[in-house]
């Protein structure tokens, strides 16, 4: 909403008041006529008068009459537009009480005098209409297409209007009007880029256009090179045009350190001033900057990948060597296509290993892997050192396993480099064959593999093949123990542990995802603690283990380790960065991942709203696995929700995949239970458990089992859980054993304590059913004050849950009844602090009367003091 759309707001509010509005729409060319602005408001014979004083007293009288019994208000669109005398006769009247003047006034642009005069009294309200930050653009934008925008697309919009409300409206009626924005999975996306709006060229025209040639030379460059450094420009124009532009809100300067850096001052500059130039123009432009540049021997970090994207925008064509090494620089970036353009420059020059693995990098993170593997496989044959070939091949697994869902093709590509190149590189390799596995649900491979390379750099090569033995000797499942160079086999786990240097970020991440699945959480953060440290832009390997991974993996560590608060508070932060770095691959997955943390949170309508976030980029860009996962995710957030429509809906999706994957086996359970079959739900559960139970997915085994007990097969749940949560050094696989025994057991205390130590770690739906499971045990064993208590604390809880409706929460309300009238109304002037008598002689009662109701109130909500009273009162 820009300043007039506040304004219009403003006379609505005072019509409804009763007060009669008229509106002045003032312009540049009625501006020279006096009182042309008031024309359609005052009598064709006032108008007429040539005297100047009887004019202004004729128009003062018409205002007067326009008025009538009502009071008047005037709007003004654009002060500085008005005519003189116009301005003059509404500031006055103004003055005087007899009209309310309201106007708008750009930032920036010099205040008239006579408004000016009027501002400087006590009785004006001047209100600046600050630009929106990002969440009031996201809240903007839900409400404008009434449902939510992908988080993906609301960056795009909030970095193209920098919070202006004006500029983002024409941005969405433009991206609606040529079919960029559209919904997926009930969620708007941009399938393109936005669109300039022929309304949003005008609005920035005007602002451009009163610029002198030298100026508007300037913005050209800049929108074509941004930015550019000060001395840059001074090299092609005056200091004075530069002031002059900054002076206007055109162009801004900003300092780094010693330099100061020059762009245009709103992104929508840009997009209007290259929509405007021709190509003859924008050729001369960037071929101009790049000579400027290279004349100067290219010595800022930054200027091969500067001069080589302005000569391939130019002709199409730039040195090789030149390409080759932009490319290397734009590889740490998140423009993707640039990357492509780079390579493909590159490749068309001179056909190299390192052209071709950029290009597919390029060419993976737009999820565009077919034709990545194609460019791979014409890879073969060339020269390349051993490091590339090391790269070569991680490039090839990456498309093979992650991008075409080719598991074992992809690791057979990386046990071939292997065995082809030196010792050095087997670390890496290794590493990255334990996150594929890792992420294919196979954690006790994953360790094994890395257990293979003891001493390959990263010192960790006993401690992985430790917890890999651990894993598969615990549970008797071989794991991948048959295969060549097995821990088993090996005699790394009876020699001295080397000594110990920072894993690589990689090894960090897949050892320490494969620790948790097996429920060694406290290994897993000392993992990822040992690995930590700051993280650098051009890190080797930062386009298959980017910022993200880091937060992503603590994410799912906290989770697994009960603290869940910081789990989600890491999934937002990963998922942020795989969208500033336009991966979305990542994205959908953190997406169902941050759903999957908020829904054990107990918010399965925030859980929902991410859900569906991660299948709409899931399904836009072809993501199948991501999306399945996805629908599982809000399958059972919809269930959880009570609504079992859309959950079965949702549930039908998943039909083609099997029930043993976690996330899809609580889907199908959850939504089995909404629909009324609890047992079936549970039955889906256990299934699924025993199952995780066999191929050491400890966590993934526990939370199953606790599911399946919430859907009332407790008893059922306690064995299997009690054998996996004892194998694990989680604390909350110890409170969901826990909580499953007392509730077998119908246990009341224990199953309060088990509320308690799942509030604790964030989980707050499982300690409301925990507190409403232990008010239905009390209630059984006839004590009806311990079972109002655990009701209050249950309701309580529950509050917290956006609504979540499962089966342990349908449990009796307060065991003693509502509270009366009366005892409500003295439990609220107790609460306050007031004694017996002080509240019999307001009430005009006895003090054993009020007694008798404080009493009767204890024994209803299960308290025995007033201080619990004042607690629960609060709650």
């Amino acid at each position: 909403m820009g300043k007039t759309r506040f304004a219009e707001e403003c006379v609505e509010v005072a019509e409804r008041a009763g007060w009669r509005s008229v509106r002045v729409a003032a312009t540049r060319a009625a501006a020279e006529i006096p009182l042309g602005a008031l024309a359609h408001l005052l009598r064709s014979d006032s108008v007429a008068e040539p005297d100047a004083a009887r004019l202004a007293e004729l128009a003062r009288q018409d205002l007067r009459a326009l008025a009538g019994d009502a009071k008047l208000l005037v709007f003004v669109d654009d002060f500085p537009s008005l005519d003189r005398l116009s301005l003059g006769l509404l500031c006055q009247q103004a003055a005087a009480g007899q009209i309310l003047l309201l106007g708008t006034l750009r930032s920036g642009e010099p205040t008239p005098d006579a408004l000016a005069a009027l501002w400087s009294g006590d009785r004006t309200i001047r209100i600046d209409l600050a630009e929106l930050d990002r969440d009031g653009i996201d809240a903007l934008l839900h409400e404008a297409l009434g449902a939510q925008v992908e988080l993906s697309a609301s960056r795009v919009f909030w970095e193209a209007c920098r919070g202006n409300p004006l500029y983002l409206r024409e941005l969405l009626f433009g991206a609606a009007a040529d079919g960029t924005l559209s919904a997926e999975a009930g969620v708007w996306r941009l399938t393109g880029t936005l669109p300039s709006s022929p309304r949003l060229l005008e609005l920035v025209g005007d602002h451009i256009r009163a610029v002198g040639p030298d100026g508007r030379a300037v913005l050209d460059l800049l929108a074509l090179c941004q930015p550019l450094g000060l001395d840059e420009l001074a090299a092609v124009t005056s200091i004075d045009a530069l002031d002059e532009l900054e002076s206007n809100g055109l162009i801004q300067v900003r300092t780094d350190r010693r330099r100061h850096e020059v762009s245009l001052a709103h992104p929508v500059y840009g997009q209007v001033l290259q929509s405007s130039m021709t190509r003859i123009r924008a050729r001369a432009a960037l071929t101009g900057q790049a000579q400027r540049v290279e004349e100067h021997g290219l010595r800022r970090r930054e200027d091969p990948l500067r001069v080589a994207t302005w000569r391939l925008a130019a002709t199409g064509s730039a040195d090789a060597r030149l390409l080759l090494q932009a490319g290397r620089l734009a590889r740490h970036t998140a423009d993707h296509a640039g990357l492509e353009r780079l390579a493909r420059g590159s490749l068309a020059a001179e056909d190299s290993v390192e052209a071709r693995v950029l290009l597919s990098e390029a060419l993976h993170a737009q999820c565009r892997s077919e034709e990545a593997e194609a460019v791979l496989e014409a890879a073969a044959g060339l020269p390349a050192p051993d490091a590339l070939k090391q790269r070569l091949a991680q490039a090839r697994a990456i498309v093979k396993a992650w991008g075409l869902g080719r598991l074992d093709d992809g690791l057979a590509i990386l046990d071939a480099a292997r065995a082809e190149l030196p010792p050095e590189f087997h670390g890496e390799l290794a590493a990255l064959a334990a996150m594929q596995l890792a992420f294919a649900d196979q954690p006790v491979a994953a360790l094994a593999r890395l257990g293979e390379v003891v001493g390959s750099g990263s010192g960790r090569g006993a401690v992985a093949a430790s917890a890999a033995s651990d894993a598969s000797g615990s549970s008797g499942s071989s794991g991948s123990s048959g295969s060549p160079g097995s821990p088993a086999s090996s005699g790394s786990l009876s020699s001295p542990e080397p000594r110990r240097t920072k894993p690589s970020r990689l090894r960090a991440i897949a050892e320490a995802y494969a620790l948790t699945s097996i429920g060694a959480c406290e290994r897993a953060m000392a993992v990822l603690a040992e690995s930590r440290r700051p993280w650098a832009t051009d890190e080797p390997e930062s386009l298959f283990v980017h910022e993200g991974s880091d937060a992503m993996a603590e994410a799912l560590v906290d989770f697994a380790a009960g603290r869940l608060p910081a789990a989600a508070a890491g999934m937002t932060r990963a998922l942020h960065h795989a969208v500033e770095d336009n991966l979305a691959q990542a994205q959908a997955s953190y997406s169902w991942q941050l759903g999957r943390i908020l829904l054990a949170s107990g918010r399965p309508r925030s859980a929902a709203r991410w859900a569906r976030d991660g299948i709409a980029v899931a399904r836009a860009r072809g993501l199948t696995g991501p999306a399945f996962l996805a629908t599982a995710c809000l399958t059972a957030a919809l269930a959880q929700s009570g609504d079992a429509e859309e959950a079965a809906a949702a549930a039908e999706m998943l039909s083609a995949l099997p029930s043993s994957l976690g996330m899809v086996a609580q889907g199908r359970a959850w939504s089995a239970a909404v629909a009324g079959d609890a047992t079936r739900g549970s039955r889906i559960l256990l299934d699924a458990a025993h199952q995780a139970a066999e191929e050491d997915l400890r966590a993934t085994c526990v939370e199953l089992l606790h599911d399946a007990a919430r859907l009332g097969a407790a008893p059922q749940a306690r064995p299997l859980l009690r054998e996996v949560a004892v194998r694990c050094d989680s604390p909350v696989a110890a409170v969901r054993s826990a909580f499953v025994s007392a509730l077998a057991d119908q246990e009341p205390a224990h199953l309060e304590a088990a509320g308690e130590r799942f509030a604790e770690m964030g989980m707050l739906l499982a300690a409301a059913e925990s507190a409403s499971a232990a008010a239905a045990a009390w209630q059984e064993r006839g004590s009806s004050r311990q079972a109002a208590s655990a009701t209050a604390r249950a309701m309580e809880w529950a509050a917290l849950c956006e609504g979540a409706r499962t089966p342990l929460l349908a449990t009796p309300a307060r065991a003693g009844g509502t509270l009366t009238q009366r005892e409500a109304e003295i439990c609220r002037l107790a609460s306050e602090g007031l004694a017996s008598r002080a509240i019999a002689e307001q009430l005009f009662l006895s003090v054993r009367t009020v007694n008798n109701h404080l009493q009767n109130a204890y024994t209803k909500l299960g308290v025995a003091s007033r201080s619990e009273l004042v607690s629960v009162l609060e709650r």
